[in-house]
């Protein structure tokens, strides 16, 4: 079946024709995210978030190359992604700088604030990106059902162990 047969199917919410195009689609979907994100987690991600818009919006398909239909969709989340990736770590940045331990300007490196998150527990480093994807520490806490003051420690914590990791040190999850 064509991928212009599969996509006219699933904006029938035919869950059929959506696997067989995720299955016949996914490396093509893969790939050119891959080519943007430069990530493999990142390119997964934007992957999935394609496939759920395309479940959600094939039927703003309007005929011509699937394969192209496809590749739209995914460049678009890519850039978006890539955006928002880039306003998280500029944010995170700001933060880090804001604090009584001012950094080095190595922190707007993206990398470089790549590297702090991964000194964070799980927890830890959620409840930084979730603040610095412009939740309250009040939101968070209602979200996570913790009190404030558990969200705002472990955010202030986490900004710590950033600090001390940027400026050289060393941390232990």
């Amino acid at each position: 079946m064509s991928i212009e047969t599969l996509i006219e199917r699933t904006a029938s919410k035919d869950k059929v024709a959506f696997e067989k195009l995720y299955n016949k689609c996914f490396k093509l979907v893969y790939s050119v995210a891959y080519s943007i994100t430069r990530r493999g987690v990142d390119a997964e991600d934007v992957a999935a978030d394609v496939f759920v818009t395309l479940w959600n919006k094939a039927e703003s398909y309007r005929g011509g190359s699937g394969k192209s239909f496809l590749i739209t969709i995914t460049k678009n989340h890519a850039l978006t992604f890539i955006k928002r990736r880039e306003r998280e770590n500029t944010a995170i940045t700001e933060d880090l700088n804001a604090g009584s331990y001012g950094i080095e300007d190595n922190a707007h490196n993206r990398l470089t604030v790549e590297n702090a998150l991964n000194v964070l527990s799980d927890v830890e480093r959620e409840t930084v990106l979730l603040h610095n994807s412009g939740m309250k520490h009040r939101e968070i806490a209602n979200l996570t059902g913790e009190s404030l003051g558990t969200v705002t420690w472990r955010y202030n914590n986490a900004l710590k162990k950033m600090r001390t990791f940027l400026q050289g040190g060393n941390n232990e999850k």
